[in-house]
Parts: C-alpha cells; structure tokens; sequence
C-alpha cells in the first residue's frame, strides 16, 4: 500500500504540491484498504436490499453534506488574510448549526406525515440518523479545509483512517447483533464526524490568536463578502450532487432496490481510486490553485495542464482492469450474488475513468469565481443524466441498458467541464497579460473587512 503514494508523487507535479498530494493520499490509500478488506464481510451480513437503501441514504447524505454549509468552507481558501479567513471558518459553523437544526426539522416532518416515497419506505425507522450525519460532515468539512490552509496535510490525512475505522468497526459491529441498514447508516454517521475533535485542537493550538479577535461584526461582513458562495455556488453544488444522487433514486423507483444495491457496490468500488488520489490532488489543487488564481494564473494554468496529463497516466491501469475482468472479480472477491455489480461497473468503467481525471479539478470555476459557469454545467448535467434514465425506462430497456446511458451521460459532462475549466483559465491569463498580477479591487463596504 505504501507504493500507491509513492507512484503518486513520481506521477503528480514535482515539488511541494506532489508531496502534499502524496501525504493526503497515504492516509486515503491506507483507509481504502480497510474499506477493501471490510468489503466482503459487509455484503455477507447484509442483503442486496440493505445496500439499496443505504445508497438511498447517501443520496440524501450527498444533498445535506453540501447545503450544511452553504459552500462557505470553499471560501476559506480564497482570503489573503488570515483574519479575513477566520471570519469565514466561524461564518461556515455559524451556517452548519442553522441549517443542521433545519434538517432536524425537515426529518421530523418527513417521518411524521410518512413523505418517503413507496419504494423506500424501508428507511423510515432510520431517519433520525441523517441530521446527526449533516451536522458531523458540515462540521469536518469546514475544520479539514482550515487545516488545510494551514499546510496541515499530515493531519487531515491521519483523520482519513479514522473515519473509515470508526465506519467499519460500527458497520461490522451493528450488522452482527442487529438486522436492516441501521448498521451501514449508522456507521457512516460515526464516520463523517471522527477526526474532527484533532483537527479543531490543531486548529486552536495554532491560531488561537486569530479566532480571539474575531468579531461578530467582522463575521458578518466576510459572510457579505462571499455571498456568492451560498447565493451561486451552493445551488451550483447541490445540482451537481443531484446529478449522481437522483439516479440512485429513479434506479430504485423504475427497477427496484435489489438493482439499486447492484448498482451501488459497483459504483463505490469504481469510485474508490478517485478518492483514493483524486480527494488529494483537488484539496492540495485547490490550495495552491486558489493562491495562483489572482497573483499569477499562468501558473494556474501550468498546474492544471501538468495535473491532467499526470492523473490521465495514473487511472489508466485500474480502470482497464474495470473495463476487461469486472464480473469475474465481482463474483469471486463479493460471493457470486454479486456479479451483476461487476457487469455495472463494466459499463460505468469509461465514466469513472474521465471522472478521475476531471472530478479532481472540478473546483477551479469557484476558484476563478466564476459560479455562474458552474451553475450552468451543473444544471446541464444534472439534465442529461435525469433525461438519459427516463428516456431508457420509457422506451423498456433493461437496467444495464439504462446504466449504461447514465454513464455515457456523466462521461458527456465530465468532458465539457474539462473544456469549461480550461477556457476559463486561459481567459483569467489574457485579462492578466500584459499587465502586472493585482490583487483584486475591494469594494468600499469590505475595504474596512480587508484592512481590519
């Protein structure tokens, strides 16, 4: 496992960007290897139909996780003062508490009147766990991105393995002594939250200045300042999120849970090598990238190049031992009730392969703060990968059939912000050339908020 980051670093951009990508994806490597060897026991202690609706309930988790914030972490990146910075971190948890309370709320509602849907109404005894899982990933997400600001790339990494730990060992545990999805849920709950309590004492040891001289009124004004965030960005994000959320969802409506459960093993196991090296490259890409974006986008435009051709050379082997062996390696690693997972991730074997290529650089529109653009691919997206479902069900194709047109889907989108993404950079280096980097202009309501 140890030579996953090493070949990382031969492949990634050299210097300290490669290094900092190898230490996030150390500690990402060594968690997905206990997912790996978890993976087997989990599919004998749970059905097919738990995993249908555990998928259901990352759906659902993949919409809280991104509105509990409202996208302000992302913001923490963009402030060339630290203090500007700590009034978006406190922004970002002020956010978190309204909108877990919100969710709170919602649940109730839902489980009240019984709102879920037919197919699903398996989860009803469970809901209560999602606002917990809400608060715990909106309060990770923001502690994680500080730290990363923060050059913690030692600590974030080592709360990767504890996540998964906590996940497993409460999944394991649970599925033992208990039957249904309580035990997958419940254990990804537990999961989102571990590491968080070390990143805020890092967090605090270090800054603790900082945080002391925070203001309300300060912290008002920054959450001003980055309106666009929540206002664009999070309605962008919660699109994007839709776009692989709701097809579970229609999955499950037009060809059932056990087809769902299928799909969702598949899916996860294709997943794992873009969160294995992608999750690193994006978050280390999005510090150095947002530092480039206004003080030198030439480089930007460099590191996005370099990335691309790296992380292409990267994902070429594991994606084509998707593509030629998955059914064969379904069966024998999953048990053989599990081979139409592996015909799944056959079909889904191109798409995830552009996704680790592009997934990793999908935040450089927010970076550029060109939300609008984002907005815009993510509606697009969301459109054709809904359409491509309902066009595959209406005209009676078979699930693979229907899979199959949600991947060539997702590839179509993929592609396009690749192509966005590069207009883009090369936009911000002809308003920039000839003249000198400038810091962008204030305006007169924030000039207080970035003198302080």
């Amino acid at each position: 496992m140890q030579k996953i980051p090493e070949l990382a670093q031969r492949l990634l951009p050299r210097g300290s960007f490669a290094r900092n990508a190898s230490m996030l994806a150390g500690g990402t490597a060594l968690s997905q290897a206990l997912a790996v060897l978890a993976a087997p026991i989990l599919t004998r202690l749970y059905p097919v139909a738990d995993f249908g609706y555990f998928q259901v309930y990352l759906s659902l988790m993949a919409f809280g996780a991104l509105a509990v914030t409202l996208r302000y972490e992302q913001a923490i990146y963009l402030p060339e003062r630290e203090e500007v910075a700590a009034a978006v971190f406190a922004a970002s948890f002020c956010t978190v508490a309204g909108m877990s309370l919100a969710f709170a709320a919602l649940v109730w509602l839902v489980g009240r009147h019984q709102l879920l849907p037919r197919s699903v109404e398996g989860l009803s005894p469970y809901l209560w766990v999602i606002p917990l899982s809400v608060c715990g990933a909106g309060t990770y997400q923001t502690l994680s991105i500080w730290d990363l600001r923060q050059k913690g790339y030692r600590q974030v990494s080592a709360t990767k393995v504890m996540q998964v730990g906590s996940q497993l060992s409460t999944q394991v545990g649970v599925g033992l002594v208990h039957a249904g999805p309580l035990g997958l849920l419940l254990g990804d709950a537990l999961g989102r939250v571990a590491g968080s309590f070390s990143l805020a004492r890092f967090a605090w040891q270090r800054n603790r200045q900082v945080f002391c001289r925070l203001r309300p009124a300060i912290v008002l004004r920054s959450a001003l300042r980055y309106r666009r965030f929540p206002l664009i960005s999070a309605g962008a994000a919660l699109l994007g999120v839709a776009a692989t959320a709701l097809p579970p969802l229609l999955l499950a409506q037009f060809y059932g849970a056990k087809t769902l459960g299928w799909f969702a093993l598949g899916d996860r196991v294709l997943g794992a090598p873009t969160l294995l090296v992608g999750q690193a490259v994006s978050q280390v890409y999005s510090v150095e990238a947002g530092a480039l974006s206004s003080a030198d986008p030439a480089a930007m435009q460099g590191l996005f190049s370099r990335s691309i051709k790296r992380l292409v050379l990267l994902g070429l082997l594991p994606y084509l031992m998707f593509a030629m062996a998955s059914p064969a390696l379904f069966s024998f690693i999953f048990g053989p009730a599990w081979r139409e997972a592996g015909v799944y991730a056959q079909l889904l074997a191109m798409m995830h392969y552009l996704a680790f290529i592009v997934w990793p650089l999908t935040p450089t529109l927010n970076i550029l703060e060109e939300q609008v653009w984002q907005l815009a691919w993510d509606a697009g997206r969301l459109g054709l990968t809904l359409g491509a479902l309902w066009l595959a069900y209406r005209r009676g194709w078979p699930a693979r059939g229907a899979i199959a047109a949600f991947g060539a889907a997702m590839l179509l989108g993929y592609a396009a912000h690749l192509l966005l993404s590069r207009y883009a950079i090369a936009r911000r280096v002809r308003q920039s050339s000839p003249r000198p980097a400038a810091r962008p202009m204030v305006a007169p309501e924030y000039a207080e908020l970035e003198k302080l």
